[in-house]
């Protein structure tokens, strides 16, 4: 499961999944869920789980990166002044 090596509230929408169940769409929707907070918050996010998924192919628990095709997210939240 992703929550086995994260235990952060911002991943509350994938950490129930196993690595080998998390699709494409999974992490589309995950990530719509998290535009509200700030760009490098966002990209923290992308980064851990960039490197939870390469992990996960390295010791041969899933195949295909799922995040392979998805961009870095653009952050909703307004730069203050």
């Amino acid at each position: 499961m992703i929550g086995r090596w994260l235990h952060w509230k911002m991943l509350d929408g994938i950490s129930d999944q196993q690595l080998a169940e998390v699709t494409e769409d999974d992490l589309i929707e995950f990530f719509k869920s998290v535009l509200c907070y700030s760009q490098s918050s966002v990209n923290k996010i992308y980064q851990l789980l960039g490197a939870v998924f390469l992990k996960a192919i390295n010791k041969n628990i899933i195949e295909i990166n799922p995040l392979r095709n998805i961009r870095r997210p653009k952050s909703k939240q307004k730069k203050s002044p």
